[in-house]
């Protein structure tokens, strides 16, 4: 909870400081799109997923998540290898 408070803040600190350095609204709308993208995708990029399909369970790895924006929903595209980087192995 204290780590999504803090997010916030750092959210919030973001915008202030692009409207005292004059940035554009459209800067803004893009910043304030981008965080609230990522709050509500259950997942991340690099993310390793497990997908059932036609009975085969596959072990992939999130490889873009993009926003639809004529079906309103988030989608992702996948990798079959991990994402150099980003994926945390353990």
């Amino acid at each position: 909870m204290i780590k999504c408070f803090l997010e916030y803040l750092r959210f919030k600190w973001l915008i202030i400081g692009f409207r005292i350095a004059g940035a554009s609204k459209d800067q803004v709308n893009l910043e304030k799109g981008k965080y609230y993208l990522r709050k509500g995708a259950r997942f991340s990029v690099g993310q390793q997923v497990v997908l059932n399909r036609f009975g085969n369970r596959k072990k992939r790895y999130i490889a873009n998540l993009y926003y639809n924006f004529k079906d309103n929903k988030i989608t992702a595209s996948y990798s079959n290898r991990p994402i150099k980087g980003i994926t945390k192995t353990p």
